[in-house]
C-alpha cells in the first residue's frame, strides 16, 4: 500500500498578520487626524500671512492658550460640547470635521495603496501621497474662505504627487494610483491644460477673449501651443511655442492668429488628424498635454 499523504502545510499565522494591518490603519486614521487639527491652523494663518507656529494654538474668543488635552483631535471638542473651557463660548464645528475628514482621507488612502509599512519604498510613497492630499485639503478649505488657492500648496502637492511615483507600490494597488512618474506628469498636464482651454471657450461663448497679457507667457502662447501640439505632438508644439516667445520677447510684436481662430483650429486639426489615422484621443491629449504644460 502506498504511504499516505503528507498533511496540508500549516495555514499562516491569519490573526498576527490582522492584527497588524488593524494597527496600521489605526495609525493612518490617527495621524489623518492629527494632521487634520494643523490642517485647521494652516487654513486660517497662511492666507493671512501668519506664522504656522507661533503664537500656539488658542482660543479664538477670548485667547487663552489652549492645553494638551484640548487639543486632541475631535475628541477634545465633545468632551467640551463644542465650547471653551475658559469663556465657554462655542467652537465652531469646523475644526472637529475637518479632523474628521483627514482622518478618513488618510484611512481611505491606506485602504486603496495598502503600504507594507516594513517597507521604506512604500511608506515613503504613502507619506508623499498623503502629503499631496493634505496640501490639497487645505488649498480646499483656503478656496472655501477667500476664493483664493495659494500656488505653495497646489505646486507642492504637484512635487510631492511627482515624487511619489517615482517609488515602488504595493502590487494591489489600483491603477489609477500606480502609475509611473511619466504618466502621472502627463495627466496632471492634461488636466492643467482642460482648465485653462475651458476658461478660453468659456470666454468665446461670452465674447470675452481679452485674458491677461502680462508676463513673459500669455494666453496666446497658451492657444497656440494647443493648436500646434494637436498636429506636432506635444514636444514639437512647446518647442515652436517657446521660440515664439523668444521672438515676442525680443521684438515687442505678436506674429500669431487671433485667439478665437485657434479655438477653432484646434479640435479641426483633431479631426483632420484622426481622418488621415492619427487618433483623436492621442491628439487630443497631445492637445491637452501642451496647454498644461504652457
Amino acid at each position: 500500500t502506498s504511504p499516505p499523504p503528507d498533511p496540508p502545510p500549516a495555514p499562516p499565522n491569519r490573526p498576527d498578520m490582522d492584527a497588524f494591518t488593524l494597527a496600521s490603519l489605526t495609525l493612518t486614521t490617527l495621524l489623518g487626524a492629527s494632521v487634520g487639527s494643523f490642517a485647521n491652523v494652516v487654513a486660517y494663518r497662511l492666507p493671512r500671512g501668519q506664522s504656522l507656529s507661533n503664537p500656539p494654538s488658542r482660543c479664538p474668543r477670548c485667547e487663552r492658550r489652549l492645553t494638551p488635552l484640548e487639543l486632541v483631535p475631535v475628541l477634545s471638542w465633545l468632551a467640551l460640547r463644542g465650547k471653551c473651557r475658559g469663556c465657554r463660548q462655542p467652537i465652531s464645528s469646523r475644526y472637529p470635521t475637518v479632523e474628521a475628514l483627514f482622518a478618513i482621507a488618510y484611512l481611505g488612502l491606506a485602504l486603496l495603496t495598502q503600504p507594507d509599512l516594513t517597507s521604506g519604498g512604500e511608506l515613503a510613497r504613502y507619506a508623499l501621497q498623503a502629503t499631496a492630499l493634505s496640501m490639497l485639503l487645505v488649498a480646499a478649505l483656503i478656496d472655501l474662505d477667500t476664493k483664493h488657492l495659494p500656488d505653495t500648496l497646489v505646486y507642492g502637492a504637484i512635487a510631492a504627487g511627482l515624487l511619489a511615483s517615482l517609488l515602488p507600490a504595493n502590487p494591489a494597488t489600483p491603477e489609477y494610483l500606480a502609475r509611473p512618474a511619466g504618466g502621472t506628469l502627463a495627466l496632471a498636464l492634461a488636466a492643467a491644460g482642460a482648465l485653462a482651454l475651458l476658461e478660453r471657450y468659456a470666454a468665446l461663448a461670452i465674447r470675452r477673449l481679452r485674458a491677461p497679457q502680462g508676463g513673459l507667457i500669455t494666453s496666446d502662447h497658451l492657444l497656440m501651443a494647443t493648436t500646434l501640439a494637436a498636429l506636432l505632438g506635444p514636444v514639437r508644439a512647446l518647442a515652436v511655442t517657446a521660440a515664439f516667445v523668444l521672438i515676442d520677447t525680443k521684438s515687442g510684436s505678436r506674429l500669431r492668429l487671433p485667439q478665437p481662430a485657434h479655438l477653432i483650429l484646434a479640435p479641426v486639426l483633431v479631426a483632420a488628424g484622426h481622418a488621415l489615422g492619427r487618433p483623436a484621443s492621442v491628439a487630443a491629449l497631445d492637445a491637452l498635454i501642451a496647454a498644461g504644460a504652457t
